[in-house]
């Protein structure tokens, strides 16, 4: 069996002899969420009531037995959500409330837009208006001035929703001319809710805006940096699985470099960061199903995540996105389970990126020179003509070959940043 290393970190050592300083998460870092409280508990409150009408306005319907079953059933999954989302409120995580909140709101909506609309003409309309909130609302946060840091991270998330309310538009349009009405209600209505969030970030913005005047046009490289080093691994990866099998991860590089030409650099920035981050939770956790393994790999992340927290808020900025995020994996990780786990590493790196992504003065880390120590050599052992199957602690790494190609690009990415 080869060389095998824990992270990129051993992978840097093992193919330049030189080590990355670590840095440290500072003892009195506290990453919660409580600035949302007055928010997550007025929308849990708004989306309940929203739920009791919509569940009477079923009752009183006159939709024959089998839609008006599986209309029931669509309720009883969104009052599930808000069971859910009252026990995070009363644990105190409330951006997952506000998700909860959001999830159940889709499904709500759905119902209640199916029960009003009657013929083509109603649903031509419902759609009409959707795109109506979605141009209003775009137009409206086009014009916002974006001062500071912690403004810009809240502005680009509401940038990216708007474009992915777009596309679930889009989506309820095709569904509408196949006549599809069901999934057409259903898009159109996932498209609404998905602009009310786009709204809710951008207040969260303004709430927090301080600092200089930072113009979008400014973001253009930085986006074309992040679309340019997520298209690598995008290649990479599908090299070794295919297409077919990660059109999700080509979507949202398409979708980016769409963006990118059309002037939206933050939401370009922002797909392109997940597509990467996405692409590299499968290399990180290929092959490995123990779950010991992979939650030391996710503490790992975890404790990467609050280091770039504290570095944001070192320079000033308050990260709203990124606790939210970071809050949100800790949501998975407390459910345990492999896809719970997968979840929560996505979103520890996703905590991670946003906290750092718009600093200027990040800088590389540091290289620390260790000229008298021998690189690790590659050693091989005699193999027998058939051998059995690894055994499952062989699992606990990943290989040389991946990394050596990820060390290529966060060796030039480091390079390629600004300072």
């Amino acid at each position: 069996m080869g060389t095998r290393v824990k992270d990129i970190y051993d992978a840097v050592y093992y193919f330049t002899g030189k080590k990355i300083e670590k840095p440290s998460v500072p003892a009195n870092l506290n990453v919660d969420t409580s600035f949302l409280k007055t928010d997550a508990l007025n929308d849990y409150d708004k989306t309940l009531s929203y739920y009791e009408q919509v569940e009477n306005k079923l009752k009183t319907s006159n939709m024959g037995y089998t839609t008006y079953s599986y209309l029931k059933e669509a309720l009883n999954e969104a009052k599930s959500r808000l069971d859910e989302a009252k026990k995070a409120l009363e644990d105190g995580r409330y951006y997952t409330t506000l998700s909860l909140n959001f999830q159940a709101r889709i499904t709500i909506r759905h119902v209640d837009w199916y029960l009003s609309v009657e013929t083509d003409a109603d649903l031509e309309n419902l759609l009409k208006n959707v795109n109506d909130e979605i141009k209003s609302t775009e137009n409206a946060i086009s014009n916002l001035t974006i001062r500071g840091i912690s403004m810009l991270q809240a502005v680009a998330a509401s940038e990216e929703r708007i474009e992915q309310a777009k596309s679930l538009l889009k989506e309820a349009w095709s569904d509408y001319y196949d006549a599809n009405y069901w999934d057409a209600v259903s898009n159109a209505a996932f498209a609404y809710e998905r602009i009310q969030t786009a709204k809710f970030w951008a207040s969260l913005g303004e709430r927090y805006a301080k600092g200089d005047v930072i113009e979008r046009e400014s973001l253009k490289e930085t986006a074309r940096d992040y679309l340019d080093n997520s298209r690598l691994i995008i290649t990479y990866i599908t090299s070794m699985f295919g297409e077919v099998n990660l059109q999700e991860l080509i979507n949202l590089m398409n979708e980016g470099e769409g963006y990118y030409q059309d002037g939206k650099y933050s939401a370009a920035i922002f797909s392109a960061m997940e597509a990467r981050i996405q692409a590299e939770i499968i290399l990180d956790t290929l092959g490995i199903d123990n779950e010991t393994i992979l939650m030391d790999k996710l503490q790992r992340m975890k404790e990467n995540a609050k280091v770039a927290i504290a570095q944001a808020q070192k320079e000033g900025i308050y990260p709203v996105l990124s606790f939210s995020y970071y809050e949100f994996a800790q949501s998975y990780e407390n459910q345990g389970g492999l896809d719970n786990i997968q979840n929560a590493m996505m979103f520890y790196q996703y905590a991670k990126e946003t906290s750092t992504v718009f600093l200027e003065t990040a800088s590389p880390p540091k290289i620390i020179e260790e000229p008298t120590t021998t690189i690790p050599t590659q050693t091989t052992t005699p193999q027998a003509t058939t051998s059995p199957t690894q055994p499952e602690a062989t699992k606990s790494y990943i290989s040389l070959i991946p990394f050596a190609f990820l060390v290529g690009i966060v060796l030039g990415f480091i390079v390629g940043r600004k300072s």
